[in-house]
């Protein structure tokens, strides 16, 4: 995301990245034009938006201020925020260690977004980096809502059919706004880097975007607790990775930011447990 964002703006980079994911899985889009139910659609519709959209946005934009480790970290809170939403919107039942694995959770991030570090490794000081941060943890409240979603209403449609018209949705108006009033062509053709930074758009929208999320919906809706907090646990760590190897520094207030939330993810698990048994 970052190597995008150095040849286009923010807004750029979120619109090619479900365009091009939505143009990899047209061919799944065409096969299945007229099969998907109508009622199906529109809670496709609803995940497109809550998992696919809004989230690319704020997340592109985010990451102009906040580093890819710190985002990583934040991004597993989606998690607390699927129990969250569960609970109050899905009628998923209450459970205590839930409550307390949500209170560990966002005591954690609330560390990292106002103690924890920027993208050159310096302790976050301002207002705005704070903000940054919240767009991260907003993505994760609309993931949390998108996997309910998913549980409830989608679990008999495959998941790459789920993918497919998830983008291609909102690929319809935005590849005509970056074909007539974006600098999309101008950029990717005159400036240097361009070509370089649109390829690397590309691995991220069809491995990222459409492949990543035909698996996910797939593990939702079949997988095990164990596998699916396995890959939970992956993504904060993998993030701090690719933070290093980027040259990002990472503090000890980030570390422990990590694992309180972590902690939380873990406790929240729980609720799961008590409720199988």
């Amino acid at each position: 995301m970052k190597k995008g964002l150095e040849s286009y703006t923010p807004v750029e980079v979120a619109a090619l990245r479900i365009s091009i994911a939505a143009f990899c899985m047209l061919p799944v889009s065409i096969r299945h034009l007229g099969k998907v139910k109508r009622k199906h659609l529109f809670y496709i519709f609803l995940f497109g938006l809550c998992n696919s959209c809004i989230p690319a946005f704020l997340f592109t934009e985010s990451e102009t201020v906040v580093s890819s480790s710190t985002a990583g970290i934040l991004n597993s809170l989606t998690p607390i925020f699927t129990l969250i939403a569960g609970l109050l919107f899905f009628g998923v039942a209450f459970n205590w260690f839930g409550l307390a694995g949500v209170i560990i959770g966002f005591a954690g991030a609330f560390l990292l977004i106002f103690y924890g570090q920027n993208g050159s490794g310096s302790p976050v000081e301002t207002d705005a980096s704070a903000w940054y941060a919240g767009m991260i943890v907003m993505a994760t409240v609309l993931y949390g809502f998108a996997t309910n979603i998913i549980k409830k209403y989608l679990d008999e449609v495959p998941g790459y059919i789920v993918s497919a018209y998830s983008y291609l949705f909102f690929a319809i108006p935005l590849v005509f706004w970056l074909f007539f009033f974006s600098d999309f062509f101008k950029r990717t053709f005159e400036q240097p880097g361009g070509i370089h930074s649109l390829l690397y758009i590309v691995i991220l929208a069809v491995m990222g975007s459409a492949l990543a999320i035909a698996l996910v919906v797939r593990l939702i809706q079949g997988s095990n607790a164990l596998f699916g907090s396995f890959v939970t646990y992956l993504i904060p760590i993998v993030s701090i990775m690719w933070g290093i190897l980027a040259g990002e520094t990472i503090n000890f207030v980030t570390l422990i930011s990590l694992l309180l939330i972590l902690g939380g993810i873990i406790i929240a698990g729980l609720h799961k447990k008590t409720q199988n048994t």
